[in-house]
């Protein structure tokens, strides 16, 4: 499963970056814990991740993080326990 990195700023103009899960594991593994991804991920894929990771043994907590007071700014934050 591949997932839409959160971008630095809202100002930066490149693509967000791809990742696989496995590969956030193996961050997780280097002493990375939390997780910030683009709103171009649908919700469903998120859960998807989440139930993922649940299945192999880990605590995870997935939240919304608004960036502004529109409802179409956020972020999603994945905090691997």
């Amino acid at each position: 499963m591949e997932l839409h990195l959160a971008k630095p700023s809202k100002k930066h103009s490149a693509k967000s970056l791809k990742v696989r899960l496995e590969d956030l594991l193996n961050k997780y593994r280097h002493g990375e814990h939390i997780f910030y991804f683009a709103p171009s991920n649908t919700h469903k894929d998120m859960l998807s991740a989440l139930a993922s990771l649940e299945k192999q043994g880990y605590q995870a907590y997935l939240s919304e993080v608004r960036i502004s007071a529109d409802d179409k700014d956020f972020i999603y934050a994945l905090h691997i326990i």
